[in-house]
């Protein structure tokens, strides 16, 4: 609540291939925040944040995600993306048409009290399929692809050098972008 849109903090969205390995094919867009340095005279190394999960994002939680970061903000700006695949990077990866056909079955066993074991396996066979018949290739959400984003977003937001901030998955993240790039 108290930051103000392209004045304390940027949101926006870099386009990156969906393959890095084929730059002309299909893009995919990164969500990200800039949170702006409140130094008049910011230091030119940001802290980039690498959320966990995967699966849990970080864009859409502002005041969360500045909570965590606010001490390094005197000196330094804070960029948080959610990465590929995650909440506000991946739109069409919702799998609602799935998830609309078997929500009956689902509310009916958890009142039963039944195992939802199989329903569970039926929702990702479903979803997978349903992701296939976008056009999406699941595949390419992995950890190799989301390291390479990374270098890819800072650049297009200016920074030649940058910080690392990961925590859960984001520390394995981490380590994926330093093993390609150290």
């Amino acid at each position: 609540p108290s930051e103000i849109d392209g004045k304390s903090v940027i949101c926006g969205t870099i386009e990156v291939p969906f393959d890095h390995r084929a730059p002309d094919g299909p893009k995919i867009d990164i969500a990200f925040n800039l949170y702006k340095a409140h130094s008049l005279s910011p230091q030119p190394d940001p802290v980039i944040y690498l959320h966990g999960g995967p699966g849990d994002g970080t864009v859409s939680r502002v005041a969360r995600t500045i909570g965590f970061f606010e001490h390094l903000r005197g000196r330094r700006d804070i960029i948080a993306i959610d990465e590929r695949g995650v909440d506000s990077s991946a739109p069409e990866m919702d799998c609602y048409t799935t998830l609309g056909d078997q929500l009956g079955d689902v509310v009916d066993a958890r009142l039963q009290g039944l195992e939802m074991t199989v329903l569970e396996q039926d929702f990702v066979s479903g979803c997978l399929a349903e992701l296939d018949a976008k056009g999406i290739d699941i595949s390419l959400i992995n950890t190799e692809q989301n390291a390479m984003d990374v270098p890819a977003v800072m650049s297009a937001l200016g920074y030649d050098s940058y910080n690392i901030y990961g925590i859960s998955y984001g520390t394995k993240l981490t380590m994926e972008i330093l093993r390609q790039d150290p």
